[in-house]
């Protein structure tokens, strides 16, 4: 069973009804349902689902507006279903790592493989996003701390591995990162 909270959008009461039957079968939550741009978006912010699966055909809706929120917050991948190709939408759908988009009438096995995929690519892009996030960190605290052995090597006449030794060192005592102890010792020598 899946746990995957989801909102659905449609204008169309009985295609969500569809929707939620198919979800709910196949083990998604279902935390909110919406028939129009304002709803869907106050939904999403509020209630900060796995998957947001939008009828194209709903009538106020701006897909391109509601996609630019999901995608710049980063709240989760949607799925847009739609029963004509929408050239800007596809568009949209290629450049960005949060939508999908599939053409109706879709069949439930098809629809819910397609949400899968959707789900692993989003967390997929997630853990990359975090690992690149932790390898700038990475090589912003390498650089510091290279400058700052420099710093000391050239100051206080001590080997590269004693000045290494002495911003470790500290760092511990201080209880700080030693990008911290270092970007205090080029400050301070600066």
């Amino acid at each position: 069973m899946h746990s995957h909270r989801l909102i659905i959008t449609a204008s169309d009461s009985n295609y969500r009804t569809q929707l939620k039957q198919l979800f709910v079968q196949a083990g998604y939550v279902i935390v909110g349902e919406s028939d129009s741009y304002t709803n869907t978006l106050r939904l999403v912010q509020s209630r900060k689902p796995d998957l947001i699966v939008i009828d194209g055909e709903t009538s106020d809706m701006n897909i391109m507006e509601l996609l630019h929120v999901i995608e710049s917050d980063k709240i989760a991948p949607a799925v847009i279903l739609t029963s004509k190709l929408q050239r800007h939408i596809v568009n949209k759908a290629k450049q960005s790592s949060f939508c999908s988009y599939i053409l109706k009438p879709v069949a439930g096995p098809v629809l819910l493989s397609a949400i899968e995929v959707a789900l692993a690519n989003f967390d997929r892009i997630l853990q990359m996003e975090q690992e690149i996030e932790k390898l700038k960190n990475t090589l912003e605290t390498r650089k510091a701390v290279d400058k700052a052995k420099g710093i000391l090597m050239q100051q206080l006449h001590v080997s590269e591995e004693e000045a290494y030794r002495r911003i470790r060192k500290k760092s511990m005592d201080k209880c700080i990162s030693m990008k911290e102890v270092a970007e205090s010792i080029v400050l301070a020598y600066e």
